[in-house]
């Protein structure tokens, strides 16, 4: 069959039984729109867990033991025990970190040549540079004659600009604006108790931002942090926390388990939160999800019943095709390029519904939530494998509907329809 007759003869068929291609449109729609949907909240969601807190797949934090009071012996994090876990099967690499181990103060007077009267408190962590390869070199994270290079949070900046900014009348502003921004930190002072020994003054810069630097007050070169604490007389040694990067992700369970088994306590609770806080997302996502599953099931037998349908009213015009030289297999690919089409027009409908919903949602949300800092960027996120995939899910719905209609036409007897008409 010539294309354009096809053309010419779905056309027809489609306005004979247009109340049944509606249903059929609407029906397979509704499943991928509803699916789509629900996908895509999931996918935005899930990002922005992931992006606020960063988790990374192969690495996890390691610190000393609490002391308890009556134990005779305790571990302590120092080189003598990173020896130890780097010595450990299936450990790639160590990040090891250090506090600054006395309290600082800080006083600002103008950003951006902007006046402000700023006092905060500082708590400085000390971090191996290569832990921050990926946002800055390590050629810009080594401490210089003058001053010492500082890593804020990139939430820092998002904070200050949703919250702090509007409130007190000043710009808002970008990371890559306060790069190289200096300021000074008084050590050994506190604006919550009094002061204890002499206080080290120290220059510090703004090298750039990250998501893994401390969220709380700022990231150093651990050999910076090592330099003060031994100059405020404090130790210098044994190091906060390590982090460790294992050479694939499988192994954590193992390795996690020798750690503890040396006395050293595991910190994972971040990163079983943020799993189990996306599992509940993807839970309630997957719930709705197979709701859409079942609707395509319903549209699917909703085509199967149209085309039924339409075959009896067509029958005698199927049997005169037949009567005329058309062969069965012609006839059933008609049947089967109706369905097709019904299921293009459906999937790309509700593929639209979709992106139109997600962007309603993201208006309702950030309306609802605007008063509230750390909002993502989108509520909703859907690849376009996904939307690929929905559309090819309404395909097969269709060739599933179209199935039973077409071998029935296949086995249609053209004598015995005319004979009974």
């Amino acid at each position: 069959m010539k294309l354009w007759a096809l053309q010419k003869l779905l056309r027809l068929s489609l306005m004979r039984s247009a109340s049944l291609a509606y249903s059929s449109v609407f029906g397979i729609s509704l499943a991928v729109g509803s699916l789509l949907f629900f996908l895509g909240v999931g996918f935005g969601i899930t990002t922005f867990i992931q992006q606020l807190f960063p988790v990374e797949a192969q690495r996890f934090e390691v610190r000393a033991p609490k002391w308890v009071v009556g134990e005779t012996e305790h571990r302590k994090l120092d080189e003598a025990a990173c020896a130890e876990f780097q010595a450990l099967e299936h450990v790639r690499t160590l990040y090891r970190k250090m506090e600054v181990r006395a309290p600082g103060v800080t006083h600002i007077d103008k950003i951006l040549n902007i006046r402000v009267n700023m006092g905060l408190e500082v708590v400085a962590v000390g971090v191996e540079p290569a832990l921050f390869e990926a946002e800055v070199s390590k050629e810009g994270f080594v401490e210089d004659k003058e001053a010492i290079p500082a890593l804020l949070n990139s939430h820092l900046i998002e904070v200050y600009n949703q919250h702090f900014a509007p409130k007190n009348g000043l710009p808002l502003m970008k990371g890559e604006m306060l790069q190289g921004f200096g300021f000074e930190v008084f050590f050994n002072r506190s604006f919550f108790a009094r002061s204890a020994g002499e206080t080290l003054e120290q220059e510090f810069f703004v090298a750039g931002f990250s998501p893994k630097a401390f969220l709380a007050g700022i990231s150093i070169p651990l050999d910076s942090a090592k330099r003060i604490n031994r100059a405020l007389g404090k130790d210098a040694e044994q190091y906060s926390s390590v982090v460790i990067e294992v050479e694939d992700s499988a192994h954590l369970p193992k390795v996690m388990g020798q750690l503890e088994q040396m006395g050293f306590e595991v910190n994972d609770g971040e990163r079983t939160w943020v799993r189990q806080l996306g599992l509940a997302v993807w839970v309630v996502a997957g719930g709705l999800s197979l709701l859409s599953l079942l609707i395509g099931a319903l549209a699917t037998l909703n085509i199967a019943q149209g085309l039924f349908h339409s075959l009896r009213i067509r029958e005698g015009e199927f049997a005169i095709f037949r009567a005329v030289g058309a062969r069965p297999a012609q006839l059933a690919w008609t049947l089967t390029a109706e369905a097709l089409v019904l299921a293009l027009l459906g999937g790309g409908l509700g593929t639209a519904a979709a992106w139109g919903g997600g962007y309603l949602l993201n208006i309702f949300l950030f309306r609802a939530l605007g008063s509230l800092s750390l909002l993502p960027q989108s509520f909703f996120v859907l690849p376009w494998e996904v939307c690929l995939g929905g559309l090819v899910g309404a395909l097969l719905a269709a060739l599933l509907g179209v199935w039973a209609p077409s071998r029935r036409l296949r086995k249609m007897d053209p004598a015995a329809v005319l004979a009974a008409r």
